[in-house]
């Protein structure tokens, strides 16, 4: 009978959504007979308390395909607002195949990045710096990691200074080739956008002595043996958080080297090739620090603490919402349940931009946040039942952003089976390959607080 009730009340619901108050409808009134009227309610009222807390651990890699992130962070970045961020990438490399040497000369080695379409934040025009070390543990590509896990760094084998991110430009690289009189020349192009990073040459000839040695059979598991992978990280005058897209061509180790070739030319210029697989581990590592306005939010020193509440990706910040008044709507079944949360600032977009879309998660046994059912069944089955997507609109004559999301099994749940925790968190999706915040209207914000719609049938009248 009660999924009969919500499936019936689900159709007619737009009939109730036009009229904001707490006064019953009555369905089928002139059809059926007074006693058997269908009475749906609806509430915009409900109260809410929210709050702004520090996040949780991100799962960075994991050997589920699936479940791998499709872009990685690496950079530090300053918010006025949220304070400091930073992120470090760990990688590993594979080799296509044993390369056929002839009395190779290492000319170069390079790391390349390319660079994600879109979603890199903070001052794209600073300069930025990078250094780059190499793992000395052993990574598993059957293993978990998250981004609060620590690696064993051995030295440092390259980096980068006070460069310029063209992340929207193609790459000009420069080859060398060798002419038939031997002499040494140049050729000039550009590539899809990409950061290389120079490698030293002692470690470059440490890699090519390893793949010309004829003890090295060619195979992949016998190359992360020998060179594990890469600790790369922002220097500290970086103010940039930059994406990377680690399964583009542009994202990979290369060597150049020439050799004595009598057929073609009397020296060639050849290149090695060490891509970063989807089977590599691929890692991240987070830090944060508050110094800046959230933290009187955090330690509960703000005048008006709940006016405003904050979200940030990574290990950032996640806006806690109570519901307090939810368990004394006894019987009942909820229609439909929308919140709908307002950006209230919107400045400085081009370098902190807003999640694309909001996830709501609960705190599970552990203490750690889950999502709860409402978002997991979007994603296995139909995005648009949940939402969550940012939307533009015209509130009081005002353009705003503001994102909406059904939480319909959630709230159903508490009433009926009660958790110990009467709490919504509400953090960026993707939130381990994004660096985005927002600051949004709390639940006594004066224009624009926190509100939960609520459609909803009562039981057993």
């Amino acid at each position: 009978m009660k999924k009969f009730i919500q499936a019936f009340s689900i159709l007619t619901l737009s009939i109730f959504l036009g009229n904001a108050c707490n006064k019953p409808s009555n369905i089928g009134e002139d059809l059926l007979p007074e006693e058997d009227f269908i009475d749906v309610l609806y509430t915009d009222s409900l109260e809410l308390s929210t709050s702004t807390i520090v996040g949780d651990i991100v799962q960075t890699y994991t050997a589920t395909l699936s479940q791998q992130l499709s872009y990685y962070l690496c950079g530090r970045l300053d918010d006025p607002i949220c304070g400091e961020s930073k992120s470090e990438l760990i990688t590993q490399f594979g080799i296509i195949s044993k390369p056929v040497l002839n009395e190779p000369v290492l000319d170069s080695i390079v790391l390349l990045l390319a660079y994600a379409p879109n979603l890199h934040a903070g001052d794209l025009e600073h300069p930025q710096a990078f250094d780059v070390y190499r793992v000395e543990e052993d990574l598993f590509s059957t293993s978990t990691y998250r981004s609060t896990d620590t690696f064993d760094i051995g030295e440092r084998i390259g980096g980068i200074e006070n460069f310029i991110p063209r992340v929207n430009e193609n790459t000009p690289v420069r080859f060398a080739a060798y002419d038939a009189l031997n002499q040494l020349y140049t050729i000039d192009s550009t590539l899809t956008s990409h950061m290389r990073i120079r490698l030293d040459m002692d470690f470059g000839q440490e890699v090519l002595d390893f793949v010309g040695d004829p003890l090295f059979v060619g195979l992949a598991d016998e190359f992360i043996d020998f060179f594990k992978g890469v600790n790369i990280r922002p220097k500290d005058s970086n103010n940039a958080m930059l994406r990377f897209d680690l399964s583009s061509l542009y994202s990979e180790m290369r060597l150049y080297y020439h050799e004595a070739d009598t057929i073609v030319s009397p020296h060639r210029a050849k290149e090695i090739a060490f891509p970063i697989r989807s089977t590599s581990v691929k890692a991240l590592t987070f830090e944060h620090n508050y110094d800046g306005e959230v933290q009187n939010f955090l330690d509960n020193s703000a005048s008006n603490p709940q006016d405003f509440t904050f979200i940030q990706s990574m290990e950032g910040l996640a806006t806690r919402i109570e519901f307090p008044g939810l368990e004394e709507l006894e019987d009942i079944a909820i229609n439909q349940a929308e919140l709908i949360v307002t950006v209230v600032r919107d400045s400085d977009l081009d370098k902190f931009p807003l999640p694309d879309r909001l996830a709501a998660f609960q705190r599970n046994a552990n203490g750690h946040l889950n999502a709860i059912e409402d978002v997991i069944n979007a994603v296995e089955i139909n995005g648009s039942l949940y939402g969550g997507s940012q939307i533009s609109a015209v509130r009081n004559g005002e353009k705003i952003t503001e994102y909406r999301m059904f939480i319909t099994s959630f709230l159903q749940d508490i009433i009926d089976r009660g958790y110990e925790e009467n709490a919504m968190y509400l953090l960026p999706f993707d939130r381990g390959e994004q660096a985005s915040r927002a600051v949004l209207g709390g639940s006594t914000h004066n224009q624009y607080p926190m509100k939960l719609r609520l459609t909803y049938t009562k039981l057993n009248e």
